[in-house]
C-alpha cells in the first residue's frame, strides 16, 4: 500500500456476494466459510532491484530418457542414432549479496525465469573393439617344453555403458624339438637390489686392519717423501681391504675398488705410486716442503734416481741458484703476510669474529651445489646364488663363473624435501578501513633447505596467503567511490522514429520495441555506515564526483523496453443453427420458437471482453421442443435381405439432449421424432469400391431470402473399378457429389446489445459489511457494496434495435 520498496507491503482487494446470473447480493447469502481474503502481503520491486536480485541457475542434470519418464512409452530395443530424452535444472531467484532465496516474482519482474527443461539425446552404447591378434612369437626355448604368446591392440574404447574390453593377450606351450645332450642343472638366481646404504667411514674400516710391516715408513723415506709414501701405504692398505671384502673373484674386488669413495681412491693413486717412483718422489718432496720440515736429502735422492749427466748438471748450476735466491724471497714475503694475518686477528674483538664467521657460513650455504643440493653417494647390493635344478642353493662355483653378475654399485641416497619455519606474516597490502568493500592480503614464506632427491618427498607450499584488514584508532578509512543510477524514464518508441514518421501526427498510439533512458553518475561514499542504494530524489543525495575516479564499467544509461500494442478482440465462428425450442422450457404456452447459435472469443483482448461483438444470435421458428434427439453416431451397415453385400440401412445411435445440447433423460424425448435409418451400401467382391462420403461443407449463407438459399454438399471418390462380369459399375461423376439445403430459415437475426458499465453507486440497501478492514489498515476512507447500471437492447441484424419482446 505505501510508496517504498522492498517487502512487508500490503494488497487489498473488494469481495462481494453475487447471484450465479452476476447481480450483486447480501453477503449473508454466501457461505462465509468460503469467502477469499480480501487483504495480502506483497513485494514492491523498483527498477534499482535489478542490481541486487537475478536468477541463479543451476546446473544440468544427467539426460533421462523420455521412457522412464512416462510410464506408457517402451525404450527401443534396438538403438539406431541415440535416445531421446530431457535434463532438468533448478533455476530460483536470490540476493546477488550472499544467495539466499526470494520470490521468483521479484526476477520475473526483469527478466522471465529462465526454462527449467531441455532436450538432450542419449548416445548408444559402444562396444569395445580390438584388432586381430598378432603372429605367435617365437618359442621361448630351442629345445624342450617353452611358451609363446600373441596379443592383440585396443582400437575403439567401451564408451556410453558398452561391452568392457576382450582379453588382449594370448599364451601356449612349445616344443621346437627335444633337447641334444643333459641339461645344465644349475643356474644363477640374481636377488634384487638392495637399499642405498651410506659406505663405512675410512677410520671405522682402518681401525678394523691388523697392522702390517708397512706401517713403519722408516726405510721408505730415503726413496720417496713421508707424504707420499703414506699414502702410498693408505693405497696398499685400502686395496687390500676391498680385496678382503669381496667375494665374487678379482673382477667384483676390481669392482668394489671403483665404486669405494674416498679409499678406493687413494689405493688407486698408491698403485700408481708404486709403478712411476720418480714422478712420486717430486710429489713427496714437494708435500715435504709446504708441509713438514724441508727434506734436502730426498730431493737429492730424488734427482739420483733420475740418474742425469754430471755435465749437464753443471752448466744448470747457476739457473739453479737463481731460482733458490728466488724461493727465499718468497718464503720471505709469505712469512710477512702471515705475520700480518696474525696481528689483524689479535686485534679483532670477539663479536667481529663471530659475524665474519656467520657471514662466511652464510655463503657457503648460498654458494651453488650447497647443502640444498647436498647429494650424497652410497652403495647396494644384491644376492647372487647358485641354484640347483631341484630348488636347492649350491656353492656358486658350480655355476658359469663367465655369467656372474655385478653384486655391487653405486646409488645416491634418497632424500626427502626440507624446508626452514615459516617466515613473520608481511604487512597488509590494504592500508585504510573499509567493512564492506574488498579486503587485503599478507603473505609469509619459507624457502627450502634440502632438495628432494631420487624420488623424496616433495616440498610443501613455499607460500602462504591470508586476508586481512588494518585495525585500529589510527587507520584511515578508505575513500571510495561508487556508481548511482537514477529511475528508468517511461518507455518511448518515438525516439526510434524517423523524422518522416514523425510528421504523421497522432503519436499517442505507438506501440512495440522501446527505449528507457536513466542518469548515471559518480559519488563518493563513506565507510563508516552501509552504503544504501539511492537516486536524484533520494534526501541524502550526494553530489556527483568526476567519473573517472569510479572504477569498473559504467551502469548502462539506455535500454530496450516493449509497449504492448492494443489487443483487438477476436471471435470464433458461428456454430450450427441449434434446435428450435421455447424461450423458457418451463412456460409452453406460447407456440413462438428460437434457434441459437453461438461463437467464443479467441484471445485476450486489450481492455477486456467489453468492446468484443455480441457472442449469441436468435431466430424466430415455428413448431419449438425443448428436447431432440441427438445422433450420437452410425452402427455398421447391414445389407438388406440378409445378404453379404449391396444395399443396407445404417441404425443411429442417438441420446436425448436439452436446448442447451446437456444429455438428459431418454424419456423427455418421447415427443421428438427419431431419427430414420440411414441408406447404405456393402461393396461386393466385383462391385465398384467407393470411400464414404465426407462430412457436409459450412452452409453458404447463414439464412435463406427472396434471392438467396444455404446450401452444403459432401462427396466422394471411386477407390477401385468393378472386376469382372457380375460387379456394379462405377456411378458418373455427377453422382460422386450431393447438395442439399441448408439454414432455410428467414434472414430475420435477433441478439442483444450491451453498453459500458455505469460509475459504481453505493447500494444503500445493503449494511456496509467491510468498514472494520479500513480502520484496522488505519485508512480514513471506508468500504461499502456499491452497484453498477449499464444499457441492453435488442437488436435485429440489418434493421436496428427492435423491442425486447423480439
Amino acid at each position: 500500500m505505501g510508496s517504498e520498496c522492498g517487502p512487508g507491503g500490503s494488497q487489498s482487494r473488494a469481495v462481494w456476494c453475487a447471484h450465479s446470473e452476476g447481480w450483486t447480493t447480501l453477503h449473508t447469502n454466501c457461505d462465509q466459510t468460503e469467502r477469499p481474503d480480501n487483504q495480502q502481503s506483497c513485494f514492491r520491486v523498483c527498477d534499482w532491484h535489478k542490481d541486487l536480485y537475478d536468477w541463479q541457475l543451476g546446473a544440468w542434470n544427467q539426460c533421462v530418457p523420455v521412457s522412464m519418464r512416462s510410464a506408457g512409452v517402451q525404450r527401443p530395443t534396438v538403438c539406431t542414432r541415440g535416445e531421446e530424452g530431457i535434463q532438468t535444472r533448478e533455476v530460483g531467484c536470490v540476493q546477488k549479496a550472499n544467495a539466499e532465496p526470494a520470490e521468483d516474482a521479484i526476477c520475473e519482474y526483469f527478466e522471465p525465469k529462465p526454462r527449467l527443461e531441455q532436450a538432450c539425446l542419449i548416445p548408444c552404447p559402444r562396444d569395445c573393439v580390438v584388432s586381430e591378434f598378432s603372429l605367435w612369437t617365437h618359442c621361448s626355448k630351442t629345445c624342450g617344453m617353452g611358451l609363446q604368446n600373441r596379443i592383440r591392440f585396443v582400437l575403439a574404447p567401451p564408451l556410453f555403458g558398452g561391452a568392457a574390453c576382450p582379453n588382449l593377450t594370448e599364451f601356449q606351450t612349445c616344443q621346437p624339438g627335444p633337447c641334444e645332450g643333459e641339461e645344465s642343472l644349475y643356474s644363477l638366481r640374481v636377488g634384487p637390489w638392495g637399499p642405498c646404504s651410506v659406505p663405512m667411514p675410512r677410520q671405522a674400516r682402518q681401525a678394523d686392519k691388523p697392522p702390517t710391516e708397512s706401517d713403519n715408513p722408516s726405510k721408505e723415506s730415503e726413496t720417496l717423501s713421508k707424504e707420499g709414501d703414506k699414502q702410498s701405504r693408505e693405497g696398499d692398505k685400502q686395496s687390500r681391504q676391498s680385496e678382503k671384502t669381496s667375494k665374487g673373484g678379482d673382477k667384483q674386488s676390481r669392482e668394489g675398488i671403483k665404486l669405494s669413495s674416498e679409499g678406493d681412491k687413494q689405493s688407486r693413486e698408491g698403485d700408481k705410486q708404486h709403478k712411476e717412483g720418480d714422478k712420486r718422489s717430486k710429489e713427496g718432496d714437494k708435500l715435504s716442503r709446504e708441509g713438514h720440515k724441508p727434506s734436502r736429502p730426498n730431493k737429492k735422492l730424488g734427482k739420483t734416481n733420475r740418474k742425469p749427466d754430471r755435465p749437464s748438471r753443471q752448466a744448470d748450476r747457476p739457473r739453479r741458484q737463481k731460482k733458490a735466491k728466488n724461493k727465499e724471497k718468497k718464503d720471505k714475503m709469505r712469512e710477512k703476510v702471515r705475520e700480518r694475518l696474525r696481528e689483524r686477528g689479535k686485534v679483532k674483538d670477539p663479536e667481529t669474529r663471530e659475524l665474519i664467521k656467520k657471514k662466511r657460513t652464510r655463503n657457503r650455504q648460498n654458494r651453488p651445489g650447497g647443502k640444498s643440493w647436498d647429494l650424497q653417494v652410497g652403495y647396494q647390493t644384491r644376492e647372487v646364488s647358485c641354484v640347483h635344478k631341484s630348488g636347492n642353493v649350491e656353492a656358486l662355483s658350480l655355476c658359469s663363473q663367465q655369467s656372474l653378475p655385478v653384486t655391487f654399485q653405486a646409488c645416491v641416497m634418497t632424500k626427502d624435501c626440507d624446508v626452514t619455519e615459516w617466515s613473520e606474516w608481511s604487512a597488509c597490502s590494504k592500508e585504510c578501513y573499509d567493512p564492506n568493500g574488498p579486503k587485503g592480503e599478507r603473505t609469509r614464506t619459507r624457502k627450502v633447505s634440502q632438495f628432494p632427491i631420487d624420488g623424496g618427498a616433495d616440498c610443501p607450499e613455499l607460500e602462504e596467503k591470508e586476508s586481512c584488514s588494518p585495525m585500529g584508532d589510527g587507520v584511515p578509512p578508505c575513500i571510495v567511490y561508487s556508481w548511482r543510477t537514477t529511475e528508468w524514464t517511461e518507455c518511448r518508441v518515438d525516439v526510434l522514429l524517423s523524422q518522416q514518421d514523425r510528421r504523421r501526427g497522432n503519436q499517442t498510439g505507438l506501440c512495440g520495441g522501446g527505449i528507457q533512458t536513466r542518469e548515471v553518475y559518480c559519488i563518493q561514499t563513506s565507510t563508516d555506515t552501509p552504503p544504501k542504494l539511492s537516486s536524484l530524489r533520494s534526501k541524502e543525495a550526494v553530489r556527483p564526483m568526476d567519473s573517472d575516479l569510479c572504477l569498473g564499467i559504467s551502469p548502462n544509461t539506455t535500454q530496450l523496453c516493449h509497449i504492448s500494442c492494443p489487443v483487438e478482440c477476436e471471435v470464433s465462428s458461428w456454430s450450427a443453427w441449434g434446435p428450435c425450442t421455447y424461450e423458457n422450457c418451463q412456460d409452453q404456452a406460447a407456440k413462438k420458437g428460437f434457434k441459437l447459435r453461438k461463437r467464443k472469443i479467441a484471445n485476450e483482448p486489450t481492455g477486456g471482453t467489453g468492446n468484443c461483438p455480441h457472442l449469441v444470435e436468435a431466430i424466430p421458428c415455428e413448431d419449438p421442443s425443448c428436447y431432440d434427439w441427438l445422433v450420437v453416431k452410425l452402427e455398421e451397415c447391414i445389407p438388406d435381405n440378409e445378404r453379404e453385400c449391396g444395399p443396407g440401412t445404417q441404425i443411429p445411435q442417438v441420446q436425448c439432449v436439452n436446448s442447451d445440447g446437456e444429455y438428459v433423460e431418454r424419456q423427455l424425448c418421447r415427443d421428438a421424432i427419431l431419427p430414420m435409418p440411414a441408406i447404405c451400401e456393402v461393396p461386393c467382391p466385383k462391385d465398384c469400391a467407393l470411400s464414404p462420403w465426407t462430412p457436409w461443407s459450412l452452409c453458404s449463407h447463414t439464412c435463406s431470402g427472396k434471392n438467396t438459399d444455404g446450401k452444403q454438399t459432401r462427396a466422394r471418390s471411386i477407390l477401385a473399378y468393378n472386376a469382372g462380369e457380375g460387379g456394379i459399375q462405377c456411378p458418373n461423376i455427377s453422382a460422386l457429389q450431393e447438395v442439399r439445403n441448408c439454414n432455410d430459415h428467414p434472414c430475420t437475426v435477433y441478439h442483444w446489445q450491451t453498453g459500458p458499465w455505469g460509475q459504481c453507486i453505493e447500494d444503500s440497501s445493503i449494511p456496509s459489511t467491510n468498514t472494520s478492514v479500513g480502520r484496522t489498515r488505519g485508512d480514513d476512507a471506508s468500504c461499502s457494496v456499491g452497484m453498477q447500471t449499464r444499457k441492453v437492447i435488442c437488436v435485429r441484424v440489418n434493421v436496428g434495435q427492435v423491442p425486447p419482446k423480439k
